[in-house]
Order: C-alpha cells, then sequence, then structure tokens
C-alpha cells in the first residue's frame, strides 16, 4: 500500500535519551525517513562508528519503530564517518556497509555494490505510486573550500565558500546518471 502517513527526522544522538521515538510512534508513521546526522558517529574507526550504529539499534523507541514500519534513510556527515566529510573520507566504503547493517539491508541488494547510499523506493499500486528517491551528497562531494571567515566578519556565512572548480561535484557522476 501507499504510505498516506510519512514521518521523518535526523540528527539523533545514540548517546542521549530519546523520548522524541514515543511521539513520532504515536504519529502512526507508515513509513519514517532518516534523512541524516542518524548517529553522531564521526570515527575512522570502524569498531568504533559499528559500535554507535548499535548504540541507535538498542535504542527501544527506534528498535519499535523499525518493527511498526519501513525506515528508510540517507546519511550525513556525522554517520558518514567525519564532520563535513565529502569524497575524500578514507574509509567511506566501510562506513557504507556498516549504514546499510544499521539499517538491515539485504547482503545481496544492490546498494552494496554501489559506491554510495542513493536509493529510490516505490510504494503502492501504479495510480496511487508514491517514490521516495534517497540522495547521496557525502560518498561523491568535491571538498569544500574553506572560506577564510570566521565568525564575526562582516559577511560571514559560513566557514566554507562556493567551490567553482570544474568538475566539482556534490553527487558525483554516477549518482547523477542513476538520478536522471
Amino acid at each position: 500500500a501507499a504510505p498516506s502517513r510519512i514521518v521523518f527526522g535526523s540528527c539523533c544522538r545514540q548517546d542521549k535519551p530519546q523520548p522524541v521515538w514515543d511521539a513520532i510512534l504515536a504519529e502512526k508513521p507508515d513509513l519514517f525517513l532518516m534523512i541524516g546526522d542518524n548517529i553522531d558517529g564521526d570515527s575512522q574507526d570502524m569498531a568504533v562508528l559499528k559500535a554507535k550504529w548499535d548504540q541507535l539499534g538498542a535504542v527501544p523507541g527506534f528498535a519499535k519503530l523499525k518493527q511498526t514500519c519501513p525506515v528508510l534513510a540517507t546519511w550525513d556527515d556525522h554517520d558518514y564517518g567525519a564532520d563535513d566529510a565529502g569524497a575524500e573520507f578514507p574509509k567511506k566504503k566501510e562506513s557504507q556497509q556498516l549504514f546499510l547493517d544499521a539499517f538491515g539491508v539485504a547482503a545481496d541488494a544492490p546498494i552494496r555494490r554501489q559506491e554510495g547510499v542513493y536509493a529510490s523506493h516505490e510504494f503502492g499500486p501504479p495510480e496511487r505510486r508514491v517514490q521516495v528517491i534517497l540522495l547521496d551528497t557525502r560518498y561523491h562531494r568535491s571538498p569544500l573550500k574553506k572560506s577564510g571567515r570566521k565568525k564575526g566578519d562582516p559577511g560571514f556565512l559560513g566557514p566554507y565558500t562556493r567551490n567553482t572548480e570544474p568538475g566539482a561535484t556534490i553527487l558525483g557522476e554516477e549518482q547523477w546518471k542513476w538520478f536522471e
């Protein structure tokens, strides 16, 4: 059936109390989307990252949610493995497999063989179909460029500026082809 109640969230802290799951469950979602920073991972040590995913998986409310409705996810920097990381993150392949493990993705699923966690999911019959497209803005993203400005500087908009280099990308060539 097509989901009619889609709930989403982000920025979980696996090491903090998470009473929010009770409120989410009370909404009776047909589908839940985790859209990034699903854990506060920030580690190149895959044993540490796995332990953090396991910690989230052990949260009773989150475990109950996964039994109640489908849970789909993409990642952002902290669950990817490093603050503001992109294609330069040296453990991205290993991190991807841990991410997919955490969300119960089958060992033989095609997403396990691609570079990045982007995916499309369809629910419901053709006349009522809902398509959810989750993009990966980390795995292939070109390195960020520092703005050189600091908080308090006139015109400060953050620590980064536009990357105008030819070939700079967020999604990467393969993901763009797939998305097209």
